[in-house]
């Protein structure tokens, strides 16, 4: 994890920041750029989920859509909560 943060802040893409009231702590932000790449990639996984479901109907979508998040509540309670809101 660590080489990773480090590449994109090397790249400019996140911030380190130290903690109010505590320097022994930094916190990460994402810079302009960060946020751009971040939309630009969504988009990217946008479309490449709507290619990869085009083969489903819609209500074939929706099952596969409920089943997801089945499991995914199944390994983790909070995610389908976060997934819901």
């Amino acid at each position: 994890m660590g080489t990773a943060v480090n590449g994109l802040v090397e790249r400019g893409m996140l911030e380190r920041r130290t903690t109010p009231g505590d320097r022994r702590t930094q916190r990460l932000h994402a810079t302009e750029a960060g946020v751009r790449l971040a939309a630009e990639a969504a988009e990217i996984v946008d479309a490449a989920h709507a290619e990869a479901l085009q083969v489903l109907t819609p209500a074939e979508q929706e099952q596969t859509h409920t089943l997801l998040l089945k499991l995914l509540a199944s390994l983790n309670p909070s995610a389908l909560e976060a997934d819901l809101s």
